[in-house]
Formats: structure tokens, sequence, C-alpha cells
């Protein structure tokens, strides 16, 4: 396989070792960067580059396409989306809030009074 060799079917993909190194999980979106070693059980392989065009991240859709090839790198917390999403806001009901505000009055009222 010739890097910019299309792969016409998945039998060119079978009995090859395919190594994948790529940086650590981070959360700039628009920056990937690897490389994909692609060769025989016993031969040297060749090479690749990756970068952020040959990536899809989480909830892309690829159209006008037949079929695809592709390895997931990242899941779970450790895919670009999920760590650009802002941390949820804190929740409270008002009793909560009263039953705070009213816990700090009385503590306060002690420490005065002992």
């Amino acid at each position: 396989l010739v890097q910019g060799e299309a792969i016409t079917k998945l039998a060119d993909m079978v009995n090859r070792e395919i190594k994948i190194q790529c940086q650590p999980p981070n959360k700039f979106i628009y920056s990937f960067e690897g490389t994909m070693e692609i060769g025989n059980a016993n031969k040297n392989g060749q090479v690749m580059a990756l970068e952020i065009k040959q990536t899809l991240l989480r909830g892309c859709k690829l159209r006008n396409t037949e079929w695809v090839l592709g390895v997931i790198v990242y899941s779970g917390q450790e895919t670009k989306i999920q760590m650009n999403l802002p941390k949820p806001p804190h929740k409270a009901s008002e009793v909560e809030k009263l039953t705070a505000k009213s816990t700090g009055v009385i503590f306060l009222i002690q420490i005065i009074c002992c």
C-alpha cells in the first residue's frame, strides 16, 4: 500500500499490521498530529502522517461515501468534543438555598453567643 493509494476492498487491509501513534487527548478541535504505520506481518511498514484532514470528530456525519475504513483513537471523556463541553451549572432548589442561608445564620449566632 503506497501513500495516496486507494483501498478498494477490505481484503487490502487483511494480514497487515497497523500501528497508530498520536498526541495525547487534548481539547484543541482543529489540530491532530500522529503517524500510522501500515505493514505486512514480516516486513517493515510504510509510515504515513495523520492530521486533522483524516479525522472525523464525534457527532460528524460522512456523506456521499459508499464505505469508510476507520479506527477509534479516543473515546468517552477523552474525545475533543467532550473536553470542550462546559461544566454543567449547579442547580439548587429554593428549599436548598433557604436551608444553606439558615444554617449560616444559625452558625453565626452560635459563634456570637458562645
